[in-house]
């Protein structure tokens, strides 16, 4: 186990949580460290003091010493309370192996809890994600390739117009065949039909307006690498 084992993996500057959650969510997240030998690192201040929340995260990061192996394997979340700004920091194996769809299975319900303040919840459900998405992953920290290609889609469109022809060729067997009339004289009985008057009555106004919900999706958020190797960001605000 690398030295860096024993640096603080929760940092609540901005004291957002009880002194007993923070305690909770280090054991939480030095379990992770144990299983999967990545740090993983949650950081809150009241303001990144100018900088950009990238370079400020990333600076931290490195200066500090955080990352296992000779890559500096690892992840930190980072929270600046000012203009209510966060950073997901990747690096090494972290950053090689997380794609953009595991990413984002770790920071949509994260992102939910903390625009809604819930700051122990996020945080919660941060370690979680990220010990649910890496129990996934084979030692040498990459994942089993997702699913790629459309053939189970072709085939199930395929499958779907053969039933369909099926269906309409049964019930074309069964029609009777008519010759070609322009009229529909020959389907209407005689005298059954008298229109005297018609005419359209417009009687209310009902207009319903409905406020479109802005997405909490991951369409807002900033990926970008990172200044050192192996290192990328994706930031945003909450």
């Amino acid at each position: 186990m690398s030295a860096v084992s024993n640096l603080p993996l929760i940092i609540d500057k901005a004291d957002l949580i009880s002194s007993n959650a923070e305690a909770q969510l280090t054991k939480k997240a030095r379990d992770i460290q144990n299983k999967y030998k990545i740090d993983v690192v949650i950081v809150t201040v009241p303001s990144t003091e100018g900088a950009g929340i990238e370079y400020f995260t990333e600076t931290l990061y490195l200066q500090s010493g955080y990352g296992q192996g000779s890559l500096k394997d690892g992840m930190m979340l980072l929270l600046s309370m000012e203009e209510r700004d966060y950073d997901f920091y990747k690096k090494g194996k972290v950053h090689d192996n997380l794609s953009i769809t595991l990413e984002e299975k770790i920071l949509d319900p994260t992102i939910d809890k903390l625009r809604n303040s819930d700051f122990e919840g996020a945080f919660n459900t941060f370690l979680s994600k990220v010990d649910e998405v890496y129990s996934k992953a084979k030692p040498d920290g990459s994942f089993p390739k997702e699913p790629k290609g459309s053939f189970p889609y072709l085939i199930g469109i395929i499958g779907s117009f053969v039933v369909a022809f099926i269906i309409v060729q049964t019930g074309a067997s069964t029609l009777k065949s008519v010759r070609y009339s322009r009229t529909a004289n020959n389907y209407v009985k005689k005298n059954s039909l008298v229109i005297n008057r018609g005419f359209d009555q417009f009687l209310y106004r009902n207009v319903t307006r409905r406020r479109k919900p802005k997405s909490n999706s991951s369409d807002n958020r900033t990926r970008s690498s990172g200044s050192s190797p192996h290192s990328s960001h994706t930031s945003g605000k909450f």
